[in-house]
């Protein structure tokens, strides 16, 4: 056996035992077994990224794709493919909305894994690959293979669990299974990739050995790998109805993964291959994206709900309805306004949508029936004070309403990056009379907590948590949770001159060149004006107990605006802290005053709109250069 195969298959091994020993805890070879196949590498391959993975893997390290990784054409309609593949037998295949991969076996173990990227090239995370439980470290080939597919997180371990606040770290918990598979392959530890429970379904294999998809996909089984269920149809042969149908028939089977449609490919793979690409589309193949899918809705009532900062919510409690392969019981109604003008009521037949299949969103009223309750309340659900209307909405005017003084601490702490205590624990201290008012958290102490019938651990744990927090003054000011105002507005009223010296702290704020600052209108610099003034107390409280990090002199990146868009190694709100303690400022949007557009993988529209508007594209690494 040559040396680069050997290395190979002593890379393999070791991984597997990595695998054996640190993830399940069921070693299968001894201590000094495992050591020798660790020096034999080491001598044929001291550089061995595998020497070097647990404890210390090594990120950022780019991957030219042998051949190009390229994205699907797109269609809506079963006639689309009629007129492209008419005659052709194809298969159908769930589009599974997760992070492309390709995984490069040699003589049987695998050398490297790498994601997609923008199709040419991707970024090495072969150490956190080796971690993911149903994804084989050796095949049963002697020839180099590429397996290329998705990586994605279970639908039963993310729903209730990782999208919930505080998971990981995030205040809100993560956004989809998607993003939390992607942060998963890239983190710095990859026994993270591990207890993400990230996973592989494969769907391709090259060089193309086979003739048709099927022979290939039973190949990838035979080797161990998971894969998609395909079904065959003949186009133009079966009715476009029966076309329709099979398609369909991928919105409602149970699959363990989120879909956002299906894939459309030629059978054959000689005549797939031979056809290559048109631009960086494979041209034997398409993907059929789903429309947002709508049901029907009886209203059981209309449920109101005090916010933090007292608007007054409508949601429609609904009958149980079946949408997206979930049962939904409730719909969000926007606000007071949007009531009124669409004269919805409860007894009304709703038409609803889960928006990207998650969020469902009431869209039009399909009956109304004669004995109709619109049950829009005068007084406050949470205190009874009489509400009064606030631009669209209905609004609670106290301040010493229990639903905004609870869910504003809330605010505070979440803004404030403190994760320790959650909504149900504050709810404990104001019933318990621990706090009255929202500066009243940082007076907390132990004995307050114990009297109160807390626990000795969790009452130190709780202390510890509002002692020494470190911020910066935008996200102080943010905590005040002032209504139209949120951290990214702060930092551009800072970084225009507006609000310099720290005015905001003086008593008597707002003089007319603030508004001027930052071009803001007048609505908004009231918002801000009388917010300040109002919460003067909160506000001492909060540059009394907060250190304020300021950018230092002569900071990096000073001066300079960045925006953020795509999948990167680190979490976006960890690099947009990087940016600003660098002294640069952060934008949601790009536009003509933007000075870098950060762009990691599988970009959007985001990256289009920089290049027509000559906006620097830099990558991740890049920017970490910039900051030193």
């Amino acid at each position: 056996m040559s040396d680069s195969n050997r290395i190979a298959k002593l890379e393999a091994e070791i991984r597997l035992h990595n695998r054996n020993y640190y993830d399940l805890d069921k070693p299968t070879i001894g201590d000094v077994a495992y050591d020798n196949l660790k020096e034999e590498l080491k001598k044929l391959a001291p550089d061995s990224p595998v020497l070097s993975e647990i404890g210390n893997p090594t990120y950022g390290e780019k991957f030219q794709h042998p051949s190009l990784m390229g994205s699907l054409d797109k269609c809506h309609t079963a006639e689309e493919i009629e007129a492209k593949f008419s005659g052709k037998t194809m298969v159908i295949m769930p589009k599974i909305d997760g992070l492309s991969m390709a995984l490069h076996y040699s003589d049987g173990g695998l050398k490297t894994a790498a994601t997609r990227g923008n199709g040419k090239v991707g970024e090495i995370v072969t150490p956190n690959a080796a971690r993911i439980s149903n994804l084989p470290l050796s095949i049963k080939s002697s020839y180099k293979v590429e397996v290329r597919g998705e990586t994605y997180i279970a639908k039963i371990d993310f729903y209730g669990i990782m999208d919930q606040p505080g998971y990981d770290g995030n205040a809100d918990g993560l956004a989809n299974p998607r993003n939390a598979a992607a942060g998963g392959l890239r983190q710095k530890d990859p026994k993270l990739t591990a207890e993400r429970k990230v996973r592989f379904v494969a769907y391709k294999a090259l060089p193309t050995q086979h003739k048709t998809q099927q022979e290939m996909f039973q190949w990838l089984k035979d080797n161990g790998f998971e894969t998609c269920p395909i079904f065959t149809c003949k186009v133009g042969t079966e009715s476009t109805a029966n076309l329709q149908t099979k398609i369909d028939h991928f919105k409602t089977m149970k699959l363990p993964y989120d879909t956002d449609g299906v894939v459309v490919a030629l059978a054959d793979l000689l005549e797939f291959d031979s056809l290559g690409y048109k631009g960086k589309y494979p041209a034997g193949a398409l993907a059929y994206k789903f429309e947002t899918e709508k049901a029907s809705a009886r209203v059981l009532s209309i449920e109101w709900n005090t916010s933090r900062n007292g608007r007054v919510v409508p949601v429609a409690i609904i009958e149980p309805t079946e949408i997206c392969g979930s049962t939904v019981e409730r719909a969000t109604m926007n606000n007071y306004d949007w009531i009124v003008r669409e004269d919805v009521a409860v007894g009304d037949r709703i038409i609803f949508e889960k928006a990207n299949e998650i969020i469902p969103k009431l869209v039009e009223v399909a009956e109304r029936v004669k004995a109709r309750e619109r049950n829009i309340p005068t007084n406050c659900p949470s205190c009874g004070e009489a509400l009064v209307k606030v631009g669209v909405d209905i609004s609670c005017p106290s301040e010493s309403c229990p639903a905004q003084f609870v869910k504003l601490v809330r605010h505070i702490l979440t803004s404030l990056d403190v994760k320790d205590i959650g909504l149900s624990t504050l709810e404990r201290m104001a019933d318990k009379g621990v706090i009255f008012n929202p500066e009243d958290i940082f007076g907390i102490t132990v004995e307050k907590l114990k009297a109160a019938e807390f626990g000795d651990t969790e009452s130190g744990n709780m202390v510890a948590a509002v002692t020494g927090i470190k911020s910066t003054r935008a996200r102080l000011l943010k905590a005040l949770g002032i209504r139209l105002w949120g951290e990214t507005l702060f930092e551009q009223l800072f970084a225009t001159g507006g609000l310099e010296a720290d005015r905001w702290l003086e008593p008597g704020f707002g003089p007319e060149k603030d508004k001027a600052a930052i071009g803001m209108g007048d609505v908004r610099f009231k918002e801000l004006k009388e917010g300040i003034m109002a919460r003067q107390k909160l506000l001492k409280a909060l540059v009394t107990n907060v250190g304020v990090e300021k950018a230092k002199a002569g900071a990096p990146l000073a001066n300079k605006s960045f925006c953020i868009t795509g999948t990167l190694s680190k979490k976006r709100d960890e690099i947009q802290d990087d940016i600003r303690k660098a002294g640069g400022l952060v934008k949601s949007t790009v536009g003509k005053g933007l000075d870098y557009l950060v762009a990691g993988e599988d970009c959007g529209g985001k990256l289009d709109k920089a290049a027509k508007l000559g906006v620097k594209v830099i990558s991740e690494k890049e920017l970490y250069e910039l900051i030193g």
